[in-house]
């Protein structure tokens, strides 16, 4: 991937970029045949099953994009586990802000035993490679 590639902007507009995958010991490697250059961001309620989730969008300082923050495993979203299928939900879980009916959306990616349900915001943005491209 290009060092710093715009791929989209957060429902605020800040813009979300891209750089290359750290290729340390600490990282993982990816599935043999795995084409990064296929990688795109998609909010969460829009991973489908099988995609290879790579990295997410921490906030950043106001005027400044938002950096991808790759995970050191890669991950396949496995969706309708224990968890329920992906979904719009309803939780207390999370602090609730100000949505005006106090409750916070999210989406299902994962179930992991012993890690239990990966529950992302559900237009929080995720870097991934599709399903239909992964080896």
């Amino acid at each position: 991937m290009i060092t710093h590639q715009h791929v989209g902007t957060d429902s605020a507009g800040t813009p979300l970029v891209t750089g290359p995958r750290p290729e340390d010991d600490e990282f993982e490697a990816l599935p043999e045949g795995t084409d990064l250059d296929a990688a795109r961001m998609v909010r969460a309620h829009e991973v489908r099953d099988g995609d290879l989730i790579l990295a997410h969008f921490p906030e950043s300082e106001p005027g400044t994009p938002r950096e991808a923050d790759y995970f050191t495993t890669a991950y396949p979203a496995r969706l309708g586990h224990p968890c329920g299928e992906r979904h719009q939900c309803h939780t207390d879980q999370y602090e609730i802000g100000d949505t005006p009916d106090h409750q916070v959306r999210y989406a299902v990616l994962d179930f992991t035993p012993g890690d239990g349900c990966d529950i992302w915001l559900r237009n929080e943005p995720i870097l991934i490679i599709p399903a239909t491209v992964t080896p």
